[in-house]
């Protein structure tokens, strides 16, 4: 069955490494999308449907007006009300899925400029969430995003996830939940997550409908990589969206000190 439908804060930090990390697919697609209903009320369905504070439900308001503006690749959103249903509730669904609603710590790895991190540090003010990314404009415009909308629980870190995910760093291990939306293939993104995840922490990905011949690659993944069988959940962001699932898996056992390989070697070798 899908998920239901209906003072100046300080900045996040921004941190560097010295390179990009290679990215995947680097343009938000949203399958079986049809033209929107017009719906004034939309905001107040997204508000009754996750409990939302009057305040968080002004940030969003915003960050959809701003998404206009954006003038970097993979947002493609001509107006605030494709924002609002294109991203923040695309981003809100995941609040739905159990891992993210209990989870402490989130990373969202190839976070572009902040989907769904920011929208779910929003919605959830004790969630600590780092934004990843490779390319260096987007973490800039994802952190003046979250100053703008005064959010305290973010970190933005330009880095590639292998970098950031090595034997050695504070950060191996150590999160709760990764997430992941229009990223790269199923395969690819178990493995940037499992050198993240503690154990018993989840990989949460946003997808369309994964072909079969991804899902059986995954399978052979998931193994290797010290997961669970791992699920795909049906979800229906808003009343309009088509074909939109999570793919859910839980880590298991430690990660491999092989994992993470070589910058790229994911994209180019899957498991």
């Amino acid at each position: 069955m899908p998920l239901g439908c209906g003072s100046q804060s300080p900045a996040p930090v921004q941190k560097t490494a010295s390179n990009g990390f290679q990215r995947g697919e680097d343009r938000f697609t949203f399958y079986g999308y049809r033209p929107m209903i017009p719906d004034s009320d939309f905001l107040n369905v997204l508000s009754d449907r996750y409990g939302l504070k009057p305040e968080t439900v002004e940030q969003f308001q915003a960050l959809a007006e701003h998404c206009v503006s954006l003038e970097i690749s993979g947002t493609a959103i001509r107006t605030a009300e494709e924002a609002m249903r294109l991203h923040v509730a695309d981003s809100l669904a995941g609040l739905e899925i159990p891992a993210i609603a209990d989870a402490r710590t989130l990373i969202d790895i190839g976070t572009g400029v902040g989907f769904p991190g920011i929208v779910l540090a929003a919605a959830r003010p004790d969630l600590k969430v780092t934004l990843l990314d490779g390319v260096r404009k987007k973490v800039e415009a994802a952190t003046e995003i979250s100053r703008k909308l005064g959010l305290r629980n973010i970190e933005a870190i330009w880095a590639r996830v292998e970098d950031f995910s090595a034997v050695g760093s504070p950060a191996r291990e150590s999160f709760d939940v990764v997430t992941a939306r229009a990223l790269a293939a199923t395969p690819v993104l178990l493995e940037y997550a499992a050198p993240l995840l503690r154990v018993g922490g989840s990989l949460v990905a946003w997808k369309g409908r994964p072909e079969e011949v991804e899902m059986r690659a995954a399978r052979t993944a998931q193994h290797e990589l010290g997961y669970d069988d791992g699920a795909l959940v049906e979800a229906r962001p808003f009343a309009e969206s088509q074909r939109r699932h999570f793919y859910v898996a839980k880590k298991t056992a430690q990660t491999d000190k092989r994992f993470p390989r070589r910058p790229g070697a994911a994209l180019r070798k899957p498991l």
